[in-house]
């Protein structure tokens, strides 16, 4: 019986000791005999690394599966423990896909699996995803800027990350003493992995975004054209979520602020879909971002001939515009700027301005001079089912009235209003916060943020209301 001390050198040991090993399962070393093809490379390595994880996903779906008939023969529905249960079941292993395959790409690369695997653990960590939901900028040690995205059900990202942290490991490997090397390895390797997944930032590549945006305007616009071909009384329309920016002061510093703000949000994409064209300000953003937009032979023609007949827009609140940073940000304001202290709040912090959906009807219509449309405006708020069943949700009446009134006040001043619609007739999860409890609808459902509740429906008095609306077409309010 022999005893040999290896001390801090198990890993080299065993990857030596590996390499004369048989293969469990049935596996190839891709690392050893003929150099294979590129192609034969790529198929190979995708092999290793989906293949193992194949059970997870098949077992996960068809619990899936087994949900979708259990709730079609009415042997469970969504307000029971058993549906909600089996519903993280099978989430599970969508939900940490990322580390599945990390386990798997650090086998395919041969680097320490435990670190790959907590690697993506960090990537999938609830403070990272609270961090993404928050949307604040988020600088590391104050200085590097972090670009974060939600890993959870990704799978490219966290191979890239594995893929680079196989040579992270093995240069670190080398430079770190053996004596410390078990301690600070796992250490650094965690810091640079971790940055490097924050600093991902291909998805807010401006250059990328403008050239989309320019490739969308050009295709919408031919849409346009081809209806107006298909037939000539085809009206035509777009849709883009407005933004009222007032200027925070009187100071010309934020008045420019709120004008340029307004200019990004309103008239970069409405003047090329109702006048053809790009408007004047445009050049001066492209130099000062360093934008190149790829302008196409026919692009040009393509965007003068595909004009709407009408504008439609969103409108739920405004914001307020300043240069200066030491000026706090209001918490809940989805268009993000200083709070309004001459404007009410919703429960989520958004301003209620009536007045000034009349002045962006005005500053619309007399910029494009065609129809408009409003097709999304409500209230996000709390509702409380009564006794009996009712809602009495009169400050989204309230809301509507007022909204409402200013419409007739900017037909008055001259505005060709074609429609509106209210945001919206049911509940739904909130895209704004994940949450069921803001609620829109003037129909409840009955569903709350953990997903519990029978999804029965009851009418809510603004849906009365707004009923008596419409019959005469807004004559009472």
């Amino acid at each position: 019986m022999f005893q040999v001390v290896i001390g801090m050198h198990v890993a080299e040991v065993f990857e030596e000791v590996e390499k004369h090993l048989p293969k469990a399962g049935g596996e190839e070393d891709a690392g050893s005999g003929e150099k294979m093809s590129p192609v034969n490379f790529a198929i190979d390595f995708v092999s290793s690394v989906f293949q193992p994880i194949i059970p997870a996903l098949s077992g996960a779906g068809m619990l899936k599966a087994l949900m979708a008939l259990l709730t079609v023969f009415h042997l469970v529905d969504g307000s029971f423990q058993t549906y909600y249960i089996l519903n993280f079941f099978a989430d599970a292993a969508f939900a940490f896909l990322p580390i599945l395959l990390a386990y798997t790409t650090a086998r395919r690369m041969k680097c320490n699996v435990v670190m790959a695997v907590t690697v993506a653990g960090i990537m999938c960590h609830p403070s990272w995803a609270a961090l993404v939901s928050a949307g604040e900028p988020v600088n590391f040690f104050g200085i590097i800027p972090f670009y974060l995205v939600a890993y959870t059900s990704t799978v490219i990202p966290v191979i890239l990350v594995i893929v680079v942290q196989s040579f992270v490991e093995k240069a670190l490997n080398k430079i770190i003493p053996k004596a410390v090397n078990l301690v600070f390895v796992p250490m650094f390797t965690f810091l640079i992995m971790g940055v490097l997944a924050g600093l991902d930032e291909s998805w807010d590549d401006e250059q990328r975004r403008y050239t989309a945006l320019h490739h969308q305007l050009v295709a919408g616009a031919k849409a346009v054209k081809m209806a107006h071909e298909i037939d000539p009384e085809n009206k035509v329309g777009c849709m883009l979520l407005s933004r009222i920016a007032y200027p925070y002061t009187c100071r010309p510093d934020d008045v420019l602020k709120g004008q340029q703000t307004m200019q990004l949000a309103n008239y970069y994409c409405g003047d090329v879909q109702v006048r053809g064209a790009y408007p004047a300000f445009a050049k001066r953003l492209w130099k000062e971002k360093g934008i190149e937009i790829p302008f196409a032979e026919g692009d040009l023609e393509a965007l003068r001939e595909g004009t709407v007949d009408f504008f439609s827009f969103s409108y739920y609140s405004s914001s307020t515009a300043t240069d200066d940073p030491t000026v706090p940000v209001a918490n809940g304001n989805m268009m993000r700027g200083p709070a309004n202290p001459y404007l009410e709040q919703s429960q989520w912090g958004w301003t209620i301005d009536p007045k000034g959906l009349r002045y962006l009807l005005n500053e619309f219509y007399g910029r494009w001079q065609i129809p408009l449309m409003i097709v999304e405006n409500g209230l996000g708020a709390e509702d409380q089912v009564e006794e009996d069943g009712s809602i009495h949700d009169e400050y989204r009446i309230a809301y509507m009235r007022e909204h409402i009134q200013q419409m007739a006040e900017a037909i008055e001043d001259g505005v060709e209003l074609m429609g509106y619609t209210v945001w919206g007739c049911t509940d739904l999860v909130s895209a704004g916060t994940g949450e069921m409890a803001k609620r829109y609808g003037l129909v409840y459902v009955d569903k709350d943020n953990e997903g519990k509740g029978t999804l029965e429906r009851r009418r809510k008095d603004s849906f009365y209301w707004y009923q008596n609306v419409i019959r005469t077409n807004g004559a009472k309010l």
